[in-house]
């Protein structure tokens, strides 16, 4: 046994000896000039060392460095810099040829990591690739080249990294990502990428930061986690993440529990989300559960049995409920995801296939089935309703719908996308329009989404046609074919309107382009034709209206049918031709029994204004009793001037245009002896004024 302490007493002093030897030999002033020098020699960048530089030897190995900064690649500007760091190596296990490292410490840690237009980082070199190693511009990788060695071999007792500060620039994408306060502690850390062996014990990490105006942070706790090739096991992790903005807010909390594995399959009991996040006045909160396998030698994740509830709230409106359930399976390999979800939401019940073929940029296909479905029953109330719709709307409430209108309009988001798909929904409500099996063919590719071709019934009639949006030039294109259209109801559910009622067909082929709603009015293009058989145009009664000339020219029999308050015809057709945002239209032609009714003029949508005049002359019958008297006015065109906001015209009978129609019949003395009192009492009698 002495021998053994001889021997030991020895090596100590020699190891004593050595350390005194190397500390009388330590020069630092050389060894950071030398780091200087290998640093821009490897890699174009200027390292500076403007802090102390100091070893120690008991009872560990240590380096410690203070006011370190690195610049960026053959650039003097600044790409990283720490106030101090430290590095400990155990004396013991380096006897025995193995490096387990004490301590990592890192203090004041600076960083900027930028993602150029082109695709590169710039760390690319730092990382040992080349330039055709680097992610190419569409964000995807490109293959690495394997790593010189044997891997990546660390143990580490512990690391300690305190008041950090990370900024992530996008200078294609125009964004900046700022992490601060950044801290993270570890106990344990053993990794062997050789043999796949990681564990790590006692992780706590923790951030905070902003995106654009947005605030957030992070806290994360692991307290034993390792995997292996044979086995994997785990405590229960935790990671919570909070985001605070001016239009949005959520606080997430993930659990991960029950963690287990075998031969590179990790299993996890139960991982959990929990959510309460926010939009404006809009609420999201519940949580979504399910068991986890992951395969860690395919790169597979399967979420076989997806659980959740949520509650969505607006203002003045009902809670709605959510229940959803599904499974999700994705190749991170590939990378692909295909999986299938059912909702529950209220009374609509939804169901979702589909299958991502790449995710950046993104290209998948899509299956949507809806039962039934009221948008507006969840849309705050108001509006249309009690107070009378649109005919009742408060000041604000215009100015609201005049700024909506000024709201931009970006269809870039299509851009890159790759997406084929088909929605399905059995009854569909959406700002009072009801639609019933309406199918919606998906198709978005060459920055354009394609709705073609669209069908539905639609009251009483069906739909057909196509739509699309084009994110070259923001070109809106609509063609439809409404076949069939009870006119009446579709008009008092799109414009809360009561003008015209009758059955038939209305076609549409209309485009437009531009950077808003209002832009897109006053740039609108195309046609339209309007078809319909027996129906009626409300609010003023052309039939009474050439009574009443008759009367007043003493030509009127003493009995007269009562006042409708309409215009009835056995047909109605019209044409127009839309440049500029205004439908032009000089064909409208109306018949009844009794009427003809010409139109022409200008429906101005892009300024919401209305410049249009109606003719009304008399199809005289000697067989038909109630045109009896009105054979006098034959030749006669009785006209209306309609004018102001398209959802609130104004009508008035245009005296002057009618003087001269009864001068042509030659009722120009009765015309001089009635004198104004002809164009009072019409508009009086048509309008209540």
């Amino acid at each position: 046994m002495k021998i053994f302490k001889i021997v030991a007493i020895l090596v100590g002093l020699l190891l004593l000896a050595g350390i005194v030897i190397i500390v009388s030999q330590f020069d630092a002033e050389r060894v950071k000039a030398e780091a200087v020098r290998a640093v821009a020699e490897k890699t174009g960048r200027t390292l500076r060392i403007d802090g102390d530089l100091a070893l120690s030897f008991w009872p560990n190995v240590g380096l410690r460095v203070g006011q370190v900064a690195l610049s960026e690649p053959r650039r003097d500007a600044p790409f990283a810099a720490v106030n101090a760091a430290r590095v400990a190596v155990a004396i013991l296990p380096l006897l025995s040829g193995r490096a387990v490292i004490t301590a990592v410490e890192v203090d004041g840690l600076r960083a900027t990591l930028i993602k150029r237009r082109d695709g590169s980082l710039n760390i690319d070199d730092l990382l040992g690739r080349s330039p055709d190693e680097s992610p190419s511009a569409d964000g995807t990788a490109k293959p690495a080249r394997p790593a010189a060695g044997g891997g990546l071999e660390l143990d580490i007792a512990g690391i300690n990294i305190t008041d950090a500060e990370l900024v992530w620039q996008d200078e294609k994408a125009g964004k900046t990502t700022r992490i601060s306060g950044l801290e993270l502690q570890t106990g344990h850390v053993l990794a062997d990428s050789g043999t796949r062996t990681y564990a790590v014990s006692g992780l706590a990490l923790a951030f905070k930061g902003t995106d654009g105006n947005d605030r957030f942070a992070v806290q994360v706790e692991a307290p034993k986690l390792s995997l292996a090739p044979g086995k994997a096991s785990g405590a229960a992790m935790k990671v919570h993440a909070e985001m605070n903005g001016e239009a949005r807010r959520f606080n997430l909390t993930l659990n991960v529990d029950g963690i287990e594995g075998q031969d590179g399959v990790v299993k996890v009991g139960q991982l959990a989300v929990e959510l309460d996040a926010g939009w404006g006045e809009t609420a999201l909160s519940g949580k979504v559960s399910s068991p986890l396998v992951a395969d860690l030698e395919r790169q597979t994740i399967a979420l076989d049995k997806i659980d959740g509830q949520f509650d969505l709230r607006q203002p003045q409106t009902q809670t709605l409920q959510l229940a959803l359930g599904g499974a999700l399976q994705a190749d991170l390999a590939k990378p692909s995801a295909d999986g299938r979800l059912k909702v529950r939401a209220g009374e609509t019940n939804l169901a979702l296939k589909l299958a991502v073929a790449r995710f950046a940029p993104l290209a998948m296909t899509f299956d949507l089935d809806v039962d039934q479905l009221n948008i507006d029953q969840y849309r705050p109330a108001g509006g249309k309703g009690a107070q009378g719709g649109a005919a009742k709307a408060s000041a604000a409430g215009v100015q609201g719908a005049a700024k909506a209108g000024g709201e931009g309009l970006d269809f870039s988001a299509l851009n890159g996308l790759d997406v084929t798909g088909a929605i399905r929904i059995g009854q569909l409500q959406a700002k009072q329009l009801k639609f019933n099996q309406l199918n919606l063919p998906v198709r978005i590719a060459d920055g354009r989404l394609s709705l073609a071709p669209m069908t539905a019934g639609l009251y009483d009639g069906s739909l057909n046609g196509a739509l699309s949006l084009d994110a070259r030039g923001n070109v809106v294109t609509l063609r439809q074919k409404l076949s069939g259209i009870n006119l009446g109801p579709l008009l008092a559910d799109l414009a809360d309107s009561d003008v015209l009622e009758g059955s038939g067909d209305v076609s549409v082929d209309v485009n437009s382009r531009g950077q808003s709603v209002d832009e897109m009015k006053k740039r609108l293009a195309g046609s339209a034709r309007i078809a319909l058989g027996r129906g009626a145009i409300k609010g003023v009664d052309l039939e009474q209206t050439l009574r009443d000339v008759q009367r007043l020219l003493g030509k009127e029999p003493a009995a007269s049918p009562a006042a409708t308050g309409k215009t009835t015809f056995s047909e109605l057709t019209a044409s127009f031709a839309i440049a500029n945002g205004v439908a032009h239209n000089d064909d409208l032609l109306g018949k009844s029994a009794l009427l003809r009714v010409q139109g022409q003029g200008d429906i101005d949508i892009g300024n919401n204004r209305l410049d249009y005049l109606l003719k009304a002359s008399a199809l005289t019958g000697a067989n038909d009793p109630e045109a009896k008297g009105l054979e006098r006015l034959k030749g006669v065109a009785v006209p209306v001037r309609l004018s102001g906001t398209l959802d609130r015209p104004a009508w008035k009978v245009d005296g002057e245009v009618l003087a001269g129609e009864l001068a042509r019949a030659g009722a120009h003395e009765a015309l001089q002896k009635a004198g104004r009192k002809l164009e009072e009492k019409l508009i009086k009698g048509l309008f209540g004024k």
